[in-house]
């Protein structure tokens, strides 16, 4: 997989959990503070945070998967992903970062080889380690949506 390409699918797999999402800031530790995306007390993040924890150090890296997000938001909802992130439900970003994945896909460099990763197993994955958990009893029925 190309590099773009495996920065957009860490950042999407990083989201793919709801309860990985914040909406307001870049990212939050456990208490619901804010703190910079790349910090290691971060749970949740926004979609161009977690974007930034992928790309790690590389600046470069960052700026062009940035612009694939940002073609995918604009094509998709017609304005940036942070205003997608903080005004959108769950399932709009995955569709944003769907679409981002798939535009960088687009532009891999002649040669390499198809990628095997879809969004949507990525998303069951999730599911699956979120039902585990729930399963086992190590989150709490009210965290993952089930007490009302």
């Amino acid at each position: 997989m190309h590099a773009r390409v495996k920065v957009l699918v860490r950042a999407f797999e990083m989201l793919a959990d709801e309860a990985q999402w914040a909406q307001g800031a870049g990212a939050i530790d456990r208490n619901g503070t804010p703190v910079k995306p790349t910090d290691r007390r971060a749970v949740a993040w926004c979609a161009v945070g977690a974007l930034e924890r992928a790309a790690g150090n590389d600046d470069e890296l960052f700026e062009a998967c940035l612009e694939y997000l940002q073609k995918a938001s604009l094509q998709l909802f017609r304005c940036d992903p942070a205003v997608i992130n903080d005004n959108t439900n769950h399932r709009g970003l995955i569709e944003m970062y769907t679409r981002a994945i798939q535009l960088a896909n687009r532009n891999r460099p002649f040669g390499s080889a198809r990628p095997v990763f879809t969004p949507r197993r990525a998303q069951e994955r999730a599911l699956a380690r979120t039902h585990l958990r729930l399963v086992s009893g190590a989150m709490p029925m009210a965290a993952a949506g089930g007490a009302r």
